[in-house]
């Protein structure tokens, strides 16, 4: 299981970290998604959600109006996606095809 927190140096996050439950006892790592999130939007659950093989992470919120995939062990950017004309506020995901 992972948590996320905003960072706390400024009002407004500039980004994201996800800590995994130490409870877990498999050492205790932290990942920090570093692309700038826009300004206006404050993070919250709706902003993130897991793959199903928990290898990556969909996160929005951005401010280049995009939402991008990342590798939970690394914290790397893997892909954006771009097209949307204002700030993606919140996603879902479906195993559906």
């Amino acid at each position: 299981a992972w948590k996320t927190t905003a960072a706390t140096n400024s009002r407004f996050p500039s980004s994201v970290n996800f800590e995994r439950d130490h409870l877990l006892g498999d050492g205790a790592s932290q990942r920090r998604l570093g692309e700038p999130l826009d300004q206006k939007l404050t993070p919250s659950s709706a902003c993130f959600s897991p793959t199903g093989d928990h290898k990556h992470v969909l996160a929005c919120g951005y401010w280049d109006n995009s939402f991008k995939c990342f590798a939970f062990d690394t914290g790397r950017l893997v892909q954006s996606v771009f097209g949307h004309r204002a700030v993606v506020s919140c996603l879902a995901r479906s195993e559906e095809r």
